[in-house]
Parts: C-alpha cells; sequence; structure tokens
C-alpha cells in the first residue's frame, strides 16, 4: 500500500496504524504539500466522499452556511479578478460599521504533485463564522479563483494564486477593491476585518492600506510567513508579501489575534511574532471555532 493511501472501509485498528506510519512520513517531508496531503486524506477517511469533494458540492455547502445567515451571494468584478462574496446589510445600521471576514487559503493540493485545479474550500470556516455574526452589516470575501465553478479559468485564474502568490501584490489590491466597492455603495463609515487563517494575514496587510479601519481581528491566523515557513522546515512563500513587514505600521490599529489552543498548524509563537495582542483559546484547533464564535464576538464588540 503506498504511504499516500488509507484503506477506506478498513477496521479501525488498521486504520490508525496506517495513520501513524503516514504522520511519521509526512513529519520527515519538506513541503507544504505534504501537510496538504495528510489533511485531505485524513478527510477523505473521515467519510467525505469524492461526490462532496466536486466543487459544486463545495458551493453547496457554502450556499448552505449562508442561508442560515441569511447572506446573499455576489460576484465582484476588480480590475484582477472576480471575487465571490456573500453579505447581509441592515438598512438601519446607526454604527455604519462593515464587518468584513476573509476565507482561507482554502483547497490548494490534491496529491503529492498535483495542484488542485479549483482553490474552493471544502470547509469554509470563515464563511460558517460570518454566518454565525448578528452584526448589521456583514461581507464575506473569498479568496480569488474560489467558488467560481464551473468555469475556474475565468479572469486570471492561474493556479498560482492559490500556491506561492496567494498573497501577493495584486491578490491584496483586488480585495481591497471589493471591501471598497461596498463600502462605498452601503454608504459605511468604518470597517472591522476578520481573517480566518491565511485571510488573516490577507487581513493585516489590508489593514496597513487604509484609515479606516475600526479593529483588526485575526482567527488562527498566519501573521509571519517567514516563521510559518520556518516552523514547518516548508519552502519560502516567494511571490507573497509576508504580513509581518507592516506589523509596526498597523500596531496603533485596534487588534486581537486569537489562536487555538491546540491548534498544530498556526501556532501561538506565530501570531506573537505579530503583536502583543494575542488569546489563546483553550480546546481550540486550527478550524474548530464555530462553537466558541458566537461568545467571542460578544467580547470583539464589547472592546
Amino acid at each position: 500500500m503506498s504511504m499516500w493511501m488509507i484503506t477506506i472501509g478498513s477496521d479501525p485498528f488498521t486504520q490508525l496504524k496506517q495513520r501513524k506510519r503516514m504522520l511519521i512520513k509526512l513529519k520527515m517531508k519538506h513541503n507544504l504539500k505534504y501537510w496538504t496531503i495528510f489533511i485531505f486524506i485524513f478527510i477523505m477517511n473521515s467519510g467525505c466522499s469524492n461526490a462532496k469533494l466536486h466543487p459544486k458540492a463545495r458551493q453547496q455547502q457554502a450556499d448552505s452556511y449562508a442561508l442560515a445567515g441569511s447572506l446573499m451571494q455576489e460576484k465582484i468584478t476588480t480590475g484582477q479578478f472576480i471575487l465571490t462574496t456573500y453579505h447581509r446589510f441592515d438598512g438601519v445600521d446607526k454604527n455604519k460599521d462593515l464587518t468584513v471576514y476573509i476565507e482561507g487559503d482554502g483547497m490548494a493540493w490534491l496529491g503529492r504533485d498535483q495542484l488542485s485545479t479549483n482553490p474552493t474550500p471544502l470547509y469554509p470556516v470563515a464563511l460558517e463564522l460570518a454566518s454565525l455574526d448578528k452584526s448589521a452589516s456583514v461581507l464575506y470575501i473569498a479568496r480569488p479563483c474560489q467558488y467560481l465553478w464551473p468555469k475556474i479559468t475565468i479572469r486570471s485564474c492561474n493556479s498560482n494564486y492559490w500556491n506561492n502568490k496567494r498573497g501577493s501584490e495584486e491578490v491584496i489590491v483586488s480585495i481591497n477593491q471589493a471591501i471598497s466597492i461596498i463600502k462605498d455603495r452601503q454608504g459605511m463609515s468604518s470597517i472591522t476585518l476578520i481573517g480566518y487563517s491565511g485571510g488573516g494575514g490577507i487581513a493585516a496587510l489590508i489593514a496597513s492600506r487604509r484609515d479606516d479601519v475600526k479593529k483588526l481581528i485575526t482567527v488562527a491566523g498566519n501573521l509571519n510567513y517567514q516563521l510559518f515557513t520556518k516552523i514547518h522546515n516548508l519552502m519560502p512563500m516567494n511571490g507573497s508579501i509576508d504580513p509581518i513587514t507592516v506589523a509596526k505600521q498597523i500596531k496603533s490599529t485596534p487588534q486581537l489575534h486569537y489562536v487555538g489552543g491546540d491548534d498544530r498548524i498556526v501556532p501561538q509563537q506565530i501570531a506573537s511574532s505579530f503583536s502583543n495582542k494575542v488569546e489563546v483559546i483553550a480546546g481550540v484547533t486550527h478550524t474548530s471555532w464555530a462553537e466558541k464564535w458566537e461568545t467571542l464576538l460578544t467580547d470583539i464588540y464589547k472592546k
């Protein structure tokens, strides 16, 4: 049996041994692809069928979260990309503050040497968090090329944008432009940025370019690419702007960086290298934020 496969349907003891062998071998690798492969295989063996991996199924899952949160989908055309957004606006919002959620990196890899043809997330954590937010004005922005099924090749969707250029200048400019389009159209006066995982770094970079950011919140945010790649023995993220380069610039911006106590992907030291405004949430992994989110939102909006 290949080290890249788990026998679906085998007994739990056999599966456990296979996973342990895989993890030992994966720890010896020095490329982000192998981490992604492990996560992908684990999901597959946990009941995620091929049908659920289809872009259409991923879109339907996103739509279900959006429906639960009364969020409407809209495609926003920017200078470089067409971005998928979901939003909800209250016309009588007195605070005039737009809460913006930015999604993580999504599903970048399918195999050891195979990039995904569609980076749409298997589990859109930021979208689920947005659906739980009861603020009057909420905007969710997917990363470039996510949720564009079935026409993934549309407008600049080169696979580099979910690989080494996921945090490139054109990505930052495009997402920032989408925020401005919605903010101006709705007549908002300020924004609260909330970025999940890779979207946390994007949020920090956007905050450094705006003067209307009321608050910056990151959730399991990758805020230091250089340190992240060092911790995991990965290749440098050439083609992307490292968020750590703007840490001093936005030091005066009100901010809070949440870290999961059980997060083994983006550990606390990454957030701590960026800011001293860090809060560790016990028992939370890289993706299990939803059950804590409504409580955390109460604290966010109080501060």
